[in-house]
């Protein structure tokens, strides 16, 4: 089972989100985290499949985890027979 416990804060510790990122020419993409620093982004070129799928996960992963734990009362009720507050 996932522990969202420490899911959630290694989420809360990495850079904020949103992440965005740049396709290059070359097939690559660029990964930014989080807002300027100085003047400059903090960015790395990783495969632009990578990428993609880094940048979606980081941002949807604060909702994935409220959503995963409102799923898990819901099936914790159900077991035990009482209602769910959804």
């Amino acid at each position: 089972m996932i522990d969202l416990d420490d899911l959630e804060k290694l989420e809360k510790a990495a850079t904020p989100g949103p992440w965005t990122g740049v396709q290059c020419a070359d097939g690559y993409g660029l990964v930014r985290v989080g807002e300027e620093l100085h003047g400059n982004s903090l960015g790395y070129e990783i495969d632009g499949h990578d990428a993609n799928l880094i940048i979606a996960m980081r941002n949807a992963l604060p909702e994935m985890i409220k959503e995963l734990r409102r799923c898990r009362r819901i099936l914790q009720a159900a077991a035990s027979g009482e209602e769910s507050d959804k």
